[in-house]
């Protein structure tokens, strides 16, 4: 059994946008299926909309500078000022998609999420990639595969017992949906 731990604060910082709302349960849920201490030392983690970030670029990640009102996420490690916070640009991870199921909305915030929570546990625990954005990526990876495998069990089962059902029927419906789609009219990008 997990025992509590103290979230961090979660802040809504919003600029002439309204965001879904599924998102801020889907960042508590997610924040939730933290093992205890995973979240030591973190603060924050705001919520904005990409109308509240600078027209700069970042620092190079990966060889490259990206605008910052194009990115999903940020981590800020601890510094004099304050405490390590993640910042999410919601309207960026979103993107338009309403998604009914909670599993979805899991995927769709839990990557962004979890690979700014791997920046803070590769300066706070460490881990077994040399650091920057490939320790946040495995991080990431381990968490989302963890979340998955504790919170949604039975679902991921279901899924495979159905796709295993399903495997040795698929190239018979896979070419009878190419046909359907020829003889309706609709022509696809490989004709």
């Amino acid at each position: 059994m997990q025992l509590p731990s103290k979230l961090p604060d979660i802040v809504d910082d919003y600029r002439d946008y309204t965001p879904p709302k599924w998102v801020r349960p889907a960042v508590v849920r997610l924040l939730e299926a933290m093992e205890p201490g995973q979240l030591a030392a973190l603060n924050a983690v705001v919520l904005r909309n990409s109308g509240r970030l600078g027209k700069g670029k970042t620092s190079r990640v990966r060889g490259r500078k990206y605008r910052q009102r194009e990115c999903l996420g940020f981590y800020h490690p601890a510094g004099r000022d304050g405490g390590a916070w993640i910042e999410l640009v919601v309207d960026n991870i979103v993107r338009n998609r309403t998604p009914r199921l909670n599993f979805a909305r899991d995927l769709i915030i839990g990557p962004t999420l979890f690979h700014e929570i791997g920046h803070h546990l590769h300066e706070t625990i460490g881990s077994a990639k040399r650091g920057g954005e490939d320790s946040a990526d495995d991080w990431s990876a381990r968490l989302m595969s963890s979340h998955i495998d504790t919170r949604y069990k039975p679902f991921v089962l279901l899924v495979s017992l159905f796709g295993f059902i399903l495997k040795p029927f698929l190239p018979r419906l896979v070419r009878s949906m190419k046909s359907r789609t020829r003889s309706s009219g609709v022509r696809t990008i490989r004709e």
